[in-house]
Parts: C-alpha cells; structure tokens; sequence
C-alpha cells in the first residue's frame, strides 16, 4: 500500500517591520518623520547636557573664589547655578540642534539609509521637511523660556549676589577705575590684593563734610584701606578742601576713617534692570524712554541690539538646523560617519565668532542694531538655503 504524500508548501511570510528606518520605510506616510525625530532625541539632549555642563563649569569658577576663599554658603551658589540653568539652555539649544541634524543625517547617509529613501521614491524633501520642523520647534521652546523664564531667574540671581556680595565683602570693581557713586561721591583705587582685598592709593573726591554740603569737592587720599563688613576702613588719610581760585584752605592728616560707601556701591550695581532681567516689551519702552530722553546715541544703540538679540538667539536653533541639515548629507560621504562632529564644532564657534563680533558693532553704532543682532542668522539661512536648493532642485 502507498501514500501518496502531498507536499502542501505554505506560503513564507516576512516579517512584519517592528521599528527602524526599513520598518518606517516600509509603513509609509508618517513613520520617516517619527523615525527621524526619535533618532534626533538623544543626540540633541547629549548636545544640551555638554553645553550645559561646560557652561555650568564656567559659572563655577566665577563663584570659586567666594566659595572656597570667602566661605559663601555651598547651597546659595547651588541655588544661583540652577536659576541660571534657563539662560544656559537657550545658548546650547542651537549648538544641541546642530549636532543633532549633523550626526542624525551623517549617519542615515553612512548607513545607506539615504541612498534606500531615494532608490524608494522618497524626495529630499521629505528628509528636510521635518528636521526644519523640529529646528522650529526647538526655536520656539527657546523664545518662550528666554522671553518668560529667563527675565524671573535672572532677577532672583541678582538679588542673590546682591546679598552674597554683602555677606562676603566682595569688592565691586577693578583698580585703576574711576567709579561715580553719585553726585556726590567719585573715587579710584590705584591696586586691589587679589588674597587679601586690600586697597592701595586710594583717591575720594567727596562734596559732603561735617559742616554741610561743600561748593568743592573735598580730595580725601589714603594709603591703604580694607572693606570690613559694610565699610570701609581707611589709614594713613589725608584731606585736602580747596576755594574757588583751586588754592587748598585746609589740610589734616587722619590715622584711621571709616567710609560707608559699600551698600551704595551694591545699590549703583544693581539699582537698574539689565536687559537680560527684561522682557522684549520692556526693553523696547526702555529704548524709547531712552530716545525721548536725548540721552546718547550709543546708549539707545546698546539697548536696541539688545532687544533684536531677544529674537535673533533663541531663533539661532532652526537656522542652525537649517545650515546643519544638507551639510549633514554632504560630510559623510567627504569625510565619513563622524566628520559631522568636527564640523559641528567649526559651525558652532563661527556662529559665536560671527554674534559676538556682530553685537559689538552693533554696540559701537558701526552697523545697525538689527542687522548687528541678525548677522549670524543671517549668513547661516543664507548658506542653508543655497545648499538646500542644490539637494531640491
């Protein structure tokens, strides 16, 4: 007997895609442009972590000498670290953007995952297309926290060195200074013992004295003189009253004078908003006040570049990305998987070259505040787009 034994082949089946590029590939619509955001996450947020780190580091060692010589309290420079976390994230989110566009595209292009999008069908476009969208996203993250956030961090940051610096006799200026207080009160400091805060040739020119209000300034000279608490302490003064014809009618020497000059040394510090504790709505009607004010045209200068840097760096992030993105095609084929790291840090310090310069001309009053702001935004969407056209054409 025989059996007839019939082979029945089941048809084989792939797979289904589970994830990746081939499975967003495969899946259509919708699924490249979730792939390219989940592969842009880490590399963004290890970009913002290193800025973040190395800026922190530098915030450190400003505070290192209160800390470790002047003994500030640990906790209240942790305090001030952290509320300068929100200025720090809107400078490293366009460095984070441009090393994520670069690594991400670099490595799409490294692992033929470009060249399997073109072979499908799939236009440059629909690569650009979301990466810029999320350059914009990143952009508007940054204005909302410079323009909200920031202003309230940096003004419990100011009250907060305000009060490290009176509890720490901290000296507020730099020798070889002429300092107005007020009306009133001028002085200058010939040196400044960086270890012990001691202050040589020390030159007052004061208009107040035990009889009253003086037509002249007093000229009061001290040897040496030391901050101690709120105060200052003088030795070796001398003090000098002149008439109108500049002829000196008195003159006494003095062992020892004590100064209260410190709280209004903090006071003339931090009496005025500085732009970074200010919202764009603020600064502007601060600019105008400026101009109805006649005060100098560099003042209104200073103020304006300011304001147009409200805008132009937390809008840094898309034009980053905007210049980062067909680089980041281009770099792996000329220089492998990991040029784009290289390049990242070229683009980055030509970008910080290029506001740094902008902002002190716009300063200075040689271009124009806006386009001092601008400038680097500027030549990076120039760039970006040109290179942009050559991969869309």
């Amino acid at each position: 007997m025989t059996t007839d034994f019939v082979d029945k082949a089941q048809p084989r089946t792939s797979p289904s895609p589970k994830g990746g590029f081939w499975g967003s590939l495969r899946l259509g619509a919708g699924f490249l442009e979730l792939y390219l955001f989940k592969e842009m996450i880490r590399p963004f947020f290890l970009g913002v972590a290193g800025g973040t780190v190395m800026m922190l580091g530098n915030q450190l060692f400003i505070y290192a000498d209160l800390l470790v010589k002047k003994g500030a309290p640990p906790l209240t420079i942790l305090h001030i670290l952290i509320l300068n976390l929100p200025a720090i994230l809107v400078v490293t989110f366009p460095i984070a953007g441009l090393f994520a566009t670069l690594l991400t595209l670099g490595k799409m292009g490294a692992d033929s995952e470009i060249i399997a999008l073109r072979a499908a069908g799939i236009p440059y476009r629909k690569v650009f297309i979301p990466v810029l969208c999320i350059g914009l996203l990143v952009s508007g993250l940054a204005l909302f926290t410079n323009e909200v956030i920031v202003p309230e961090t940096n003004q419990k940051v100011k009250t907060l060195n305000k009060n490290l610096i009176l509890a720490q006799d901290a000296i507020l200026f730099n020798p070889e200074e002429i300092v107005r207080v007020d009306d009133d009160l001028w002085f200058h400091v010939g040196s400044i013992d960086p270890e012990t805060g001691l202050m040589r040739d020390l030159i007052i020119l004061d208009r107040k004295a035990e009889t009253g209000h003086l037509r002249y300034p007093q000229v009061i000279s001290a040897q040496t003189a030391q901050q101690v608490g709120q105060s200052w302490q003088l030795r070796d003064v001398v003090v000098r009253r002149y008439d109108q014809q500049g002829r000196t009618y008195y003159e006494g020497q003095v062992g020892e004078m004590e100064l209260n000059i410190v709280n209004k040394l903090v006071g003339l510090i931090y009496a005025e908003k500085v732009p970074q504790e200010q919202r764009a709505g603020e600064l502007w009607e601060q600019c105008q006040r400026h101009r109805q004010e006649q005060r100098p045209s560099a003042d209104v200068a200073r103020c304006l570049t300011e304001y147009h840097l409200k805008f132009a760096i937390p809008l840094a992030s898309f034009f980053a990305v905007l210049v980062a993105a067909p680089l980041g095609l281009q770099t792996v084929r000329q220089t492998g998987r990991y040029g784009g790291v290289a390049l990242a840090i070229v683009l980055v310090f030509i970008y910080y070259v290029l506001m740094s310069l902008g902002r002190a001309m716009g300063r200075v009053e040689h271009i124009d505040p806006w386009l001092a702001a601008w400038l680097p935004n500027m030549i990076f969407g120039g760039v970006g787009f040109s290179l942009l056209w050559r991969f869309l054409r």
